[in-house]
């Protein structure tokens, strides 16, 4: 076990860091030459991980690396029904048999990434499902309805007059017993996971356990640098992805979200590239590129990201010296672009050409109806349609 070097855990508890509960403790924790539990839960959605997720590896990894043991647990018990934060209506029931098969497909994507030797992965299905009727009223008794309702999102749900159902209810108290069963010190998550997490202090404090320390990141936007990054939306990049996909898709992100991106996916300092993403332009797009070239390498190699710059380069140069017709865009996301500019007869053209990967910018595939087009991107539908897209002034 050794402890953080000089002056990195200032680092670590500051940049892309949401909230920290508390951080005295949190500090305690880190300081200590004890080695750590530290918990992170993946509900099994989709068999995939995004890069959203690759912001709390890379702290994972650090601490892998100090001696920590990080517990993966894999919500086989609790994805069934499903984490209601963030969604305005409640989620649909899956069956077992399906989240288990994208747990095994996880576990071995986590495999990749961790250091073995110092990661556990599990599952809470194995404590939730043995789990005797007496024991789980034992354990609601522990929590109230009205610090429940305290949500936001359930709320804003009642006022909206949308149902609230009881299992939503139990998420947050079932996510909160995976820390006792696994005897979680610390857990490290995106900041919509705040709640749940300190049901958990609440639990282990009530059972006399000592309580675990709280990091919550901020949240990665996905391609559309709108919207928190997720497989449903279709703004994901996946960790999985190919150098060269991960490369065109990290350079698709508007000039906007470069300063999030760099700040939870890289150690650059940040002043500079804030700076040169407000300028936009050339400036813009370098920096894109520094980021994009940082975050393929970490994930694939420095070989490797590399040549998916070069071949994105060659690319763009084709585009920048091959003369395409112009047209002038009022509008920002791809769907209405698609239509103003004619390439597309009616939106649901568009979203189908979309999701038939039938649509480029600058020799990229774009499939995220919600992508936002850029001044001079050059679009292409098919073989032979190729415009070059000039935003409207005035």
């Amino acid at each position: 076990m050794r402890p953080f070097p000089h002056g990195e855990l200032a680092s670590f508890l500051s940049r892309g860091v949401d909230d920290i509960v508390s951080r005295d403790e949190v500090n305690q924790i880190l300081k200590s030459t004890k080695p750590v539990i530290v918990k992170y839960g993946i509900d099994p959605t989709t068999a995939q991980l995004h890069l959203g997720y690759w912001v709390i590896f890379r702290r994972l990894k650090k601490l892998q690396a100090l001696g920590h043991t990080v517990v993966v647990v894999l919500g086989t018990f609790t994805g069934r029904f499903g984490d209601p934060t963030g969604k305005t209506k409640a989620r649909t029931l899956r069956e077992k048999r399906e989240v288990e098969g994208v747990a095994r497909s996880l576990s071995i994507m986590v495999k990749k990434i961790l250091a073995p030797s110092r990661t556990k992965i599990t599952q809470n299905a194995r404590w939730l499902d043995a789990m005797s009727l007496d024991t789980f009223f034992h354990l609601l008794s522990h929590f109230t309805v009205g610090q429940m309702r305290e949500r936001d999102l359930f709320q804003k749900r009642e006022h909206a007059g949308k149902e609230v159902y009881l299992y939503e209810f139990l998420y947050p108290i079932l996510q909160a017993y995976d820390s006792v069963a696994i005897n979680a010190d610390l857990t490290i998550v995106g900041s919509d996971q705040l709640f749940n997490e300190l049901q958990a202090r609440k639990l282990q404090h009530s059972l006399g356990r000592k309580a675990q320390g709280i990091i919550t990141l901020k949240l990665l936007p996905g391609t559309d640098g709108k919207e928190k990054m997720s497989q449903s939306l279709g703004n994901a990049i996946n960790v999985f992805d190919s150098a060269e996909e991960q490369f065109g898709a990290l350079m698709s992100i508007p000039d906007a979200a470069v300063p999030i991106y760099a700040e939870l996916l890289s150690d650059f300092e940040l002043a500079p590239l804030v700076r040169a993403s407000a300028k936009g332009g050339i400036a813009a797009r370098d920096a894109k590129m520094r980021v994009a070239e940082t975050v393929v390498a970490e994930i694939h190699g420095t070989h490797d990201a590399a040549r998916a710059k070069e071949r994105f380069v060659g690319r763009f140069r084709k585009h920048e010296v091959t003369s395409h017709p112009s047209a002038k865009m009022g509008a920002h996301t791809i769907v209405d672009v698609l239509v103003e500019i004619k390439m597309a007869s009616s939106k649901n053209e568009a979203r189908r050409l979309l999701k038939q990967r039938g649509v480029k910018i600058n020799g990229n595939i774009i499939t995220d109806e919600r992508h936002a087009v850029s001044h001079q991107d050059v679009i292409a539908v098919g073989k032979r349609r190729t415009v070059k897209v000039i935003r409207k002034t005035g």
